[in-house]
């Protein structure tokens, strides 16, 4: 089985920027540096920052809808969503005392409306946890 039949080539930076990367507290430095270590495991693991968002929410889905049928390239990918969003962390919080566990991560907005929305979720949850230089 070929996992990686689906990979056209390298990331292309049109397809790269619509990745929008999010952690309270970072500058913008740090946010690039977390930007270029996930579009890094990204291409390291031959997916697109969209393949492996569409396959992560397909099996989110699967909880509502059990009759989803995945590839077993998409159940891979999946996981390649969740830790891109560690490996971003792990660059952005790099040195810090207490680091985020992960970075959130959106497609098709800016990284100034993923902020907002973050810190609105963030609010709504009732929680005052940030992570710590």
């Amino acid at each position: 089985m070929n996992l990686n039949a689906n990979f056209k080539g390298n990331l292309r930076p049109g397809d790269t920027k619509k990745l929008a990367i999010y952690v309270p507290g970072a500058t913008e430095e740090e946010l690039e540096k977390g930007h270029r270590a996930a579009l890094a495991f990204f291409e390291e693991n031959m997916c697109l920052p969209a393949q492996a968002a569409a396959a992560f929410f397909k099996l989110e889905g699967i909880e509502f809808d059990p009759d989803v049928e995945m590839t077993d390239r998409e159940v891979r990918i999946a996981d390649v969503w969740q830790e891109a969003q560690e490996v971003a962390a792990e660059a952005i919080c790099e040195g810090w005392r207490e680091p985020a566990k992960s970075a959130s991560f959106a497609l098709g907005i800016s990284a100034k409306k993923l902020a907002a929305e973050c810190e609105e979720n963030r609010k709504m949850r009732g929680d005052t946890t940030l992570p710590h230089r």
